[in-house]
């Protein structure tokens, strides 16, 4: 693939952060905000778009999960009746 020029602006700070991260890598400033823009475009594929949204469906999860788990118990429950039932 051919590749294309940009030209972006950078305030002071993020300039100097990225020569610093770019010489600990040992590549090009180049190279690192290729692969910054890389890892967004893949988050953004995999539907992660910030910290609030994954809290969110952490959020959602945790409540399934407890609600499987309360789910369990009223089955152990009833199973443990039947047992009792049949054993006794």
């Amino acid at each position: 693939m051919r590749s294309k020029i940009v030209s972006i602006k950078l305030d002071e700070e993020m300039y100097k952060k990225l020569s610093e991260i770019s010489k600990k890598k040992s590549i090009s400033r180049s190279a690192l905000i290729r692969q910054a823009l890389s890892f967004y475009f893949e988050q953004q594929k995999a539907g992660i778009k910030d910290v609030k949204e994954i809290s969110q469906k952490l959020k959602e999860l945790e409540k399934k999960y407890y609600e499987i788990l309360n789910r369990i118990n009223i089955l152990s429950k009833q199973l443990e009746k039947v047992m009792n039932r049949y054993l006794i």
